[in-house]
């Protein structure tokens, strides 16, 4: 269950990183030379036109984004809180969230990475026998 909210959280990050990418790259069509303003004959709309209605949509998208991506922030740290102990809510923070490799988690909780994974597993069997009881 930590895991999940945890990379739940992530994924709507990067889903906010990447629209906020396409909103730059579609703001680029603005400064095409030999755009005009006027439709184009035989039915083609007008690039910048398209790309204003575009980056409108995106802008929308952006926002229902980031209020979800807020949300499953605020999920996330509610669950790394259900983690008594402070180093092993640092792994799963730093593992999942952060995509630390064992080696970099381990370094950052000042643990080695043996013991990293050792707390990485007891922390998940012991909340796989919580949900299962």
């Amino acid at each position: 269950m930590i895991v999940q909210t945890i990379t739940r959280a992530r994924d709507a990050t990067d889903a906010v990183e990447q629209t906020k990418m396409s909103i730059r790259d579609v703001a680029g069509i603005h400064s095409f030379p030999g755009t005009s303003t006027r439709r184009a004959q035989g039915g083609h709309g007008d690039p910048v036109f398209g790309a204003v209605q575009l980056r409108e949509k995106l802008m929308q998208k952006l926002k229902q984004q980031q209020t979800y991506a807020t949300t499953c922030y605020d999920q996330m740290l509610i669950a790394l809180d259900d983690i008594p102990d402070p180093v092993t809510r640092k792994l799963f923070y730093d593992r999942y969230y952060l995509k630390c490799c064992w080696e970099q988690a381990a370094g950052n909780a000042g643990i080695g990475v043996s013991a990293a994974k050792m707390r990485h597993k007891r922390y998940l069997d012991e909340e796989r026998r919580k949900t299962a009881a």
